[in-house]
């Protein structure tokens, strides 16, 4: 990943590894585990501040939906899992999706833990009016097979049957749509802040104030 000019990323997968141990966690994406006694965080609304970051941003992050993962299990998505609104989970899973996409690629993401919401990510898009965005994730989806394995150990034995040798390109079934990925929405001006702004201000119904 490379910085560009005038405050926009430039995103580029130049080094990936069969299985990445790192990744960047945005906020609002942090992998603690919900408690019981906390109060629900969506209702926080007057802590948001205006700053440099997109409203998305620091509207996730100042009302830290990261429990939002506890609606993801092996077996499937159960949103009742998680008091944060349904629409607001798919906006935390894309935002966790795109993070793990933009820093190692889609085979990052399908190799991972984050894979789990990528059938939500693809409702997200279609929802949000991405459609060539929610194209790509299905190709990337369908490498799996017609059931999409939740469970990140099958994928895992669904990619190593790829050996890894030779240059990326010879063994990542994803090096293609990266291209795509890139081209249509992560170094596409402010195409995701603009459509996750919006989400969360129309679909969500949160103000900025």
């Amino acid at each position: 990943m490379h910085a560009s000019g005038g405050g926009q990323r430039s995103f580029e997968i130049n080094v990936i590894s069969r299985h990445p141990v790192m990744r960047t966690v945005l906020p609002g994406c942090s992998l603690r585990s919900n408690t019981m006694e906390d109060e629900p965080r969506i209702f926080k609304l007057s802590r948001f501040r205006q700053n440099d970051e997109p409203f998305y941003r620091v509207w996730l992050g100042e009302n830290e939906t990261w429990s939002f993962e506890n609606a993801w299990s092996d077996d499937g998505y159960d949103p009742t899992k998680c008091e944060l609104p349904r629409d607001v989970q798919l906006l935390c899973a894309m935002n966790c999706g795109k993070s793990d996409i933009d820093n190692s690629g889609l085979y990052g993401l399908l190799d991972g833990y984050s894979g789990i919401f990528a059938p939500e990510m693809v409702e997200w898009c279609k929802r949000s009016g991405l459609d060539d965005v929610s194209n790509i994730l299905e190709q990337a989806i369908a490498y799996f097979g017609p059931n999409f394995p939740r469970d990140v150990g099958r994928r895992h034995e669904i990619l190593d049957a790829i050996p890894a040798i030779g240059e990326r390109s010879d063994w990542d079934p994803f090096y293609r749509l990266d291209n795509e990925f890139f081209r249509v929405l992560s170094n596409n001006g402010n195409r995701y802040t603009d459509a996750a702004n919006h989400w969360l201000r129309v679909v969500c119904g949160v103000g900025d104030h």
